[in-house]
């Protein structure tokens, strides 16, 4: 059996949109969508956005999502630590 992505199959990323600001950069970034921020000197932190994807199950809470999406970032910086956190709901 042949898959193709996207596909009947293998369904792909859907489609959205971000607004950023006019003098942000888009570029790539590993293990995600995109990355965009402002362009700076290597040696200063980035006020940016990395937009990943994970497929969820239809069912998947907010609570689930933000345990995820946490789990992801520990797994890729160990050192990480929540200084704020917020939820909000509609």
């Amino acid at each position: 059996m042949t898959l193709s992505y996207p596909g009947p199959a293998v369904r792909p990323v859907p489609q959205f949109t971000v607004d950023v600001p006019p003098d942000w950069v888009v570029s790539d970034f590993p293990d995600a969508l995109f990355a965009a921020g402002y362009q700076q000197d290597a040696d200063t932190d980035w006020a940016n956005v990395v937009v990943q994807h994970h497929r969820l199950l239809p069912d998947a809470t907010l609570q689930d999502i933000a345990r995820a999406t946490w789990q992801s970032i520990e797994d890729m910086h160990p050192e990480a630590s929540i200084v704020y956190e917020r939820l909000v709901r509609y």
